[in-house]
């Protein structure tokens, strides 16, 4: 007897610590989603405001006005990055047929502190990749944005570091055909 009392004694303080522990992960849950729900009803809020007043109703009907709201945060600073990559996968290609022709050294100066300003931006873009906090994004939202992370991560060491691997050797020769 005293031994079935002691294992449901157990059994009971084994239950109310796991349901103890679940409580403070629902706790957490719950504390998440009320900070996602409030950012979301600002955001609202202020789009609403937004479309109350007159002036801006006019301008803001061309835009289309709900793909901004839809653009916060994280997928914001996704998008973004993409923008970027794509900016600076353009500006190295420029920039390295503006190395190959160039022939005048103050030419040659402001593309060489081209190059390292592109350098700090891929370096930048790379860092902001792990900032990024999808946390705060719907379940369903949360795959896609890691994909696209990962898309932008990828891009980054597969097309914008081999490109700028290219522009040192560029800017080299261009020093060197300069004497």
């Amino acid at each position: 007897s005293l031994n079935f009392t002691s294992g449901i004694l157990n059994d009971v303080a084994w239950d109310s610590t796991r349901n103890a522990t679940m409580s403070e992960v629902e706790k957490l849950k719950l504390a998440a989603r009320e900070k996602r729900l409030a950012k979301e009803a600002a955001a609202r809020e202020a789009g609403e405001v937004e479309e109350a007043s007159p002036a801006p109703a006019p301008h803001s009907a061309p835009q289309a006005t709900p793909t901004p709201v839809a653009e916060k945060g994280p997928l914001a600073q996704l998008s973004s990055a993409e923008a970027q990559c794509a900016k600076t996968a353009s500006e190295c290609k420029e920039l390295l047929l503006q190395l190959e022709a160039c022939t005048e050294g103050s030419v040659l100066e402001k593309l060489s502190t081209s190059c390292a300003k592109l350098s700090g931006a891929v370096g930048k873009l790379q860092g902001s990749m792990d900032e990024i906090d999808l946390g705060d994004l719907d379940d369903d939202a949360r795959p896609p944005a890691r994909q696209r992370r990962k898309a932008i991560n990828a891009t980054i060491e597969n097309e914008l570091e081999p490109a700028l691997a290219k522009l040192k050797p560029a800017l080299a020769a261009a020093r060197a055909r300069m004497g």
